[in-house]
């Protein structure tokens, strides 16, 4: 099973200074899309601002050995991400996107230390699942 796991922030509806994203976390990130007029929604990805850190796909049974080294190197950022979540009126969400191949099925069961890094900056968790052709067929293998 191909597992990736990130943590994005986004604004739905303006734009907010994905540089002073960066710049405040000390942290580049994985992927970042920036709002634009547009007329045609002809991408997977919607129109709107975030900021992205994540880990590569790799084969793996275990959401926690994603997500733990995430929030590892999150954890000690919670009041900048707090800040900035209440300066841009962002949300947070942390994700994990699994493509299932053969049937197999990942341990969804989530450590305390996720769920309450989640909860300390009132982040969502988000489970993706797909059928790993229907990955690879889409471009969502490759972290953009």
């Amino acid at each position: 099973m191909r597992v990736q796991a990130y943590f994005h922030l986004i604004n739905k509806y303006d734009s907010f200074p994905v540089e002073e994203v960066t710049k405040t976390l000390n942290l580049l990130p994985t992927f970042v899309n920036e709002q634009q007029e547009a007329t045609s929604y002809n991408s997977i990805f919607c129109n709107f601002t975030t900021w992205q850190y994540g880990k590569e796909y790799y084969e793996n049974y275990d959401a926690n050995k994603l997500l733990v080294p995430l929030v590892e190197v999150l954890e000690p950022k919670i009041n900048q991400i707090r800040q900035l979540i209440n300066k841009y009126q962002l949300t947070a969400e942390m994700a994990i996107v699994m493509g299932v191949d053969g049937g197999r099925m990942l341990n969804l069961m989530l450590e305390p230390r996720v769920c309450n890094f989640a909860a300390a900056i009132n982040a969502s968790i988000n489970i993706y699942s797909y059928e790993f052709e229907y990955l690879l067929e889409e471009n969502l293998y490759l972290l953009n």
